[in-house]
């Protein structure tokens, strides 16, 4: 009799496995999904987003439009400019030129822009970090490429000593390190993209050239002027403005496949992940907000974020250190009046995780 009572036992003890197994994803994504969907509207959220959990979609939404005058809807292909987004990418591929032995981070800037001030004293760590004290006097009025691009950058980069080795965001520590990735490659930064990305990862939506435009997916920007928020006001994209930010800010993708990029990026897809872990610690000089390789790392919540925002679109993405769990949201609608997106991010990471 004891031994068919433990029989008994085992087989219940294995169907509320197997029904704990089935059910709670789905259960929980429907609690949570009111409380999302809550938070988004609160701050006439228009866009994408995606929430990955133990690796695998959990939660999808899109609300409004791609293109309001269409009268066409987004949906789980829209395709966005990343803006600053694109920054993670750049890092990675001059950790690959590391490895690669192409060049060492410890360089100095002078080795490669001679007539920017300081650029003896300054490494690609400090650009890296963002910590090497460089501004843009103006941006170009024209279209500039190759060395005359170079010559731009040699000349109208300024050099604040205030801000060395000290947090300072400004694009063009990364347009930079994308110019010297073309100078030690010897090819265009597009090439390096699409050899080491677009290609390994089979991408079909996302790239860093000029074509945005000519994506079937791609979404328009809007305006947010006052509040109640509408679609009245579309937005051009200046693309000489997204020629100049190569490497710093002319990314596009859609959320499925960006969370691909960086995924691949921490799973050592791209380069050995031990280079990513080293190469994207927190400096000892900037722990507030860690900001190292594109990303700023969160070593208390044991997680990494950027955020982005060009021309009307305003994207976030914000992945665990084990890229196991990841939201990403990308709007079309960059919303002053309403919650910072990245505490919003935040926000919904903390409900979800």
């Amino acid at each position: 009799m004891f031994k068919k009572e433990k029989i008994i036992l085992f087989l219940l003890v294995c169907v509320s496995f197997i029904i704990n197994l089935s059910t709670p994803p789905a259960q929980a994504a429907n609690i949570v999904a009111p409380k999302i969907d809550d938070l988004l509207q609160k701050n006439n959220f228009s866009g994408n987003l995606l929430i990955v959990k133990k690796g695998h979609y959990w939660f999808e939404q899109q609300s409004g439009y791609a293109n309001y005058a269409q009268r066409r809807l987004l949906n789980k292909d829209s395709v966005y400019q990343l803006a600053s987004l694109e920054k993670s990418i750049t890092a990675t591929l001059i950790i690959k030129a590391q490895t690669q032995h192409k060049l060492e981070l410890t360089n100095s800037l002078q080795q490669y822009f001679p007539q920017i001030p300081y650029s003896a004293n300054l490494t690609l760590t400090h650009l890296m970090q963002m910590q090497s004290g460089l501004n843009l006097t103006t941006e170009p009025t024209s279209n500039l490429r190759g060395k005359k691009l170079d010559h731009y950058l040699n000349t109208h980069t300024s050099f604040d000593s205030h801000y060395v080795n000290r947090w300072h965001y400004s694009d063009v520590n990364y347009i930079l390190l994308a110019r010297i990735l073309v100078q030690v490659y010897h090819c265009s930064y597009q090439t390096l993209f699409k050899r080491y990305f677009k290609q390994r990862l089979h991408l079909k939506d996302t790239d860093v050239d000029n074509q945005f435009a000519f994506n079937p997916n791609h979404v328009l920007a809007y305006a947010v002027n006052k509040q109640p928020v509408d679609y009245s006001h579309p937005l051009s994209l200046n693309q000489q403005r997204l020629n100049f930010e190569g490497g710093a800010g002319q990314l596009y993708s859609n959320v499925g496949e960006f969370y691909r990029i960086q995924a691949a990026i921490v799973n050592g897809r791209i380069v050995d992940r031990h280079f990513i872990r080293q190469f994207r610690q927190v400096p000892p000089t900037n722990p507030t907000n860690g900001y190292n390789g594109g990303v700023y790392n969160d070593k208390s919540n044991h997680y990494f974020y950027a955020h982005g925002v060009e021309q009307g679109f305003d994207t976030v993405f914000l992945m665990s250190n084990n890229a196991q769990n990841a939201i990403i949201l990308f709007s079309n609608r960059h919303n002053p009046y309403g919650t910072n997106t990245i505490n919003l991010v935040k926000k919904i990471y903390q409900q979800v995780f």
